[in-house]
């Protein structure tokens, strides 16, 4: 039986060899590890204030199905085998699902049961990735990973205002893991599909609302329950015209 510790590279659950298939039950299963949370940290989910704990995760069951390719239903089986294993415990809420790993620790212990603990300073990728993460005024800190996320934003107004909300609010791997989070969802609304998107310094500045955002902000349905076809058409439009514009600026 193998013991003590593998160092795992947070970010490699990221990668995109990581989601080239359908998730294994042991993939899964080593992904809710390194999904959850290292330090105690909370988020908003419609205006509600979600507390999650040193080895807690609060992923909804739709999105951890999305993220294994799996059915809701397979996902639900696999974390009731796993709270019967004693490997987790979980509770469904009606905006997430909050999962403990249970000895998280265990898990993420720095030192084998029988070994003197390690006091050599620590200069693996994954340390000098966590030093990137705390607070302080060096920009250069921020700017890597804020250009990361910016990438993927369509609507490119507002980057400098953009860039300062990032620094605020993202000061920790978890907080840099939900924003990519947030942004995913929120690209995956109907308004921004159909061509509506936020200013950028708008959406940075409340990214937390969609990390578990409710089934009105992604249906985004007018009060008929009906979405407004014409104001899609008109917001496409002018997207369009944005992007035209864009690409002239850049080639003149």
């Amino acid at each position: 039986m193998s013991i003590g510790y593998l160092k795992f590279y947070r970010q490699l659950i990221e990668h995109k060899v990581w989601f080239l298939d359908r998730f294994s039950r042991g993939q899964a299963w080593v992904d809710l590890i390194a999904l959850a949370s290292f330090a105690d940290t909370y988020f908003f989910i419609g205006g509600y204030r979600v507390d999650v704990k040193r080895g807690q995760l609060a992923w909804s069951i739709l999105k951890l199905s999305k993220r294994w390719w799996w059915d809701r239903d397979t996902v639900k089986r696999f974390l009731n085998f796993l709270d019967f294993e004693g490997m987790i415990s979980y509770k469904c809420h009606n905006r997430t699902t909050l999962i403990t790993i249970v000895n998280y620790e265990k898990w993420q212990n720095n030192t084998t049961p029988d070994a003197a603990p390690d006091t050599t300073p620590d200069t693996t990728p994954d340390a000098a990735h966590n030093k990137k993460y705390k607070k302080n005024n060096n920009k250069n800190i921020y700017t890597g990973f804020f250009d990361e996320v910016w990438e993927m934003y369509p609507n490119k107004d507002g980057k400098a205002q953009a860039l300062r909300h990032f620094k605020k609010s993202v000061l920790t791997e978890s907080d840099y893991l939900n924003i990519k989070k947030a942004l995913e969802n929120y690209l995956d609304c109907s308004k921004v599909k159909s061509g509506y998107i936020k200013n950028g310094s708008t959406w940075f500045n409340n990214w937390r609302d969609w990390i578990e955002p409710t089934d009105a902000m992604m249906g985004n349905n007018n009060g008929n329950g009906e979405i407004d076809q014409c104001q899609m058409i008109v917001n496409k439009i002018k997207l369009d015209a944005q992007k035209q514009s864009s690409s002239v600026n850049q080639s003149s």
